[in-house]
């Protein structure tokens, strides 16, 4: 006779779906992330430069006590990066400086990836999610935040939900699925309401101005 299955604790349960949750979340990410294959070799190598600083792994330090070399070339990747921000008209580049980009450097520049007149929908989408909207839904406005890095976050997101709410995208090329990161029952309380658009997955398609 074969044994009984014990059914699992609600801690066990509880813990099975964040895995699982967490798993999907990956997936979803990693085709997000895969989109950036399509550039070359350099160019990515490049996006890695100005968003994450690989290229200090390269920068001869073997003068410790001189920084002012390295304070010259730290200043012309800034230069660079301003530049690319500025001058970008292929979504893919500017999804793919996401891509790379380091949160611990703030927000600044991903704020204008989003506002940016090139910014792909699933890029804005997939940025949103990565930010944590629930933890910012009991702010109804940015001066109710009270830490700077929050209000980062915080202006980053409502960016996003405006330009969503007014359908505002010149393309919507890259999927993105945000259901592995919904969590409704969050917003019950929520003093700031997500916009249900917000829910809804990009699948890849294109779309011209009219």
């Amino acid at each position: 006779m074969a044994k009984k299955a014990r059914k699992k604790t609600k801690a066990e349960l509880a813990s099975c779906e964040f895995l699982k949750r967490e798993k999907q979340q990956y997936a979803v990410e990693r085709i997000s992330y895969n989109l950036c294959d399509k550039l070359p070799r350099k160019r990515r190598q490049f996006f890695a430069d100005i968003g994450r600083d690989t290229w200090v792994d390269r920068f001869d330090n073997s003068d410790d006590e001189d920084e002012t070399e390295f304070e010259r070339e730290s200043r012309r990747w800034d230069k660079l990066r301003d530049k690319f921000l500025k001058e970008a008209t292929d979504p893919l580049e500017l999804h793919c400086f996401t891509c790379d980009w380091n949160w611990d450097g703030g927000l600044s520049a991903l704020l204008k990836v989003v506002m940016h007149v090139h910014c792909d929908a699933g890029t804005a989408l997939h940025l949103y999610w990565l930010g944590d909207p629930y933890s910012y839904q009991e702010y109804r406005t940015l001066s109710e935040c009270a830490y700077i890095d929050q209000r980062e976050t915080l202006q980053m997101l409502r960016a996003i939900e405006r330009r969503f709410k007014r359908d505002d995208f010149a393309t919507k090329r890259f999927p993105f699925d945000p259901t592995p990161y919904i969590k409704d029952d969050l917003a019950e309380s929520a003093v700031h309401k997500m916009p249900a658009i917000m829910r809804e997955p990009i699948v890849g398609r294109s779309r011209k101005r009219r």
